[in-house]
């Protein structure tokens, strides 16, 4: 069964080094329901945001994707309560539909994988899969079809978070772009740091994938991050929000008996 035939009402749920993601899907379209801070995720916090899913729906299935493994036994027994069956947990022995060409797979987050498989199903290949989260990473599909690797970066807010961390009169700020080049106050200065440096680092990381990879080079980008950085990355990249949830649904299409 293909995945676009798949209707089934399915829970999504990935987890990043900040933030728990719930969405619910029925094949077509991608609702989401609520985040849990990573660092505060306890059975109790979970069961609260999954009961908002599990008072509307019967699931089919469910889908974890995670970076974190010390939260995994708490996502997977919450899950194990709102689905008919035992809940996917995303791992590189997974069917992706794109082959794996890198030298220890199970070194891959898991997040990587299912970004690199939807971006792969949605554009063809070649294609580039961003994902601007707490880190920037770049993930690369191939022409002949295949996860052969990327590049990790820094994410946005790191910039500015690590120099008030690591200096003492540096106070935190919120990120926001700046239109001048010459900051009128210290926060200002960070921002603009932060904004001219970022566009310059993400601007050559896609030049030189580019040339890399050569003509027909597609790039999409997704991560709670990319709204802010829309503007920065020009008309060449997808914004696909739901990227992340689109290839944990693909996958587990591909992995059922009954797609």
């Amino acid at each position: 069964m293909s995945a676009k035939a798949s209707t089934a009402p399915l829970i999504l749920v990935d987890v990043g080094n900040t933030r728990c993601s719930v969405a619910v899907t029925n094949g077509r379209r991608i609702r989401r329901l609520g985040a849990v801070l990573t660092r505060e995720a306890t059975f109790a916090t979970v069961a609260l945001v999954l009961k908002k899913a599990a008072d509307r729906n019967v699931f089919a299935g469910a889908v974890l994707c995670s970076v974190v493994p010390a939260v995994h036994a708490i996502w997977m027994k919450a899950l194990a309560a709102v689905s008919r069956t035992p809940p996917m947990l995303v791992t590189n022995k997974l069917d992706f539909g794109i082959a794996i060409r890198y030298p220890r797979p199970e070194t891959i987050g898991a997040d990587r994988l299912v970004n690199a498989a939807a971006a792969a199903a949605r554009f063809g290949t070649p294609v580039v899969a961003l994902d601007f989260g707490t880190a920037l990473t770049c993930d690369v599909v191939s022409r002949e079809g295949a996860f052969v690797g990327g590049i990790i970066a820094p994410g946005l807010r790191l910039l500015t978070d690590y120099l008030h961390e690591r200096t003492a009169l540096l106070p935190e700020v919120p990120f926001e772009p700046s239109r001048r080049m010459i900051g009128r106050s210290t926060a200002e200065a960070m921002r603009i740091g932060a904004w001219v440096g970022y566009r310059g680092l993400v601007g050559e990381l896609m030049r030189g994938l580019k040339r890399e990879l050569g003509r027909g080079t597609r790039f999409c980008a997704t991560g709670g991050d990319v709204s802010v950085l829309a503007a920065m990355l020009g008309p060449t990249c997808s914004i696909i929000p739901d990227l992340t949830f689109d290839g944990m649904r693909l996958v587990f299409v591909r992995n059922t008996p009954k797609g």
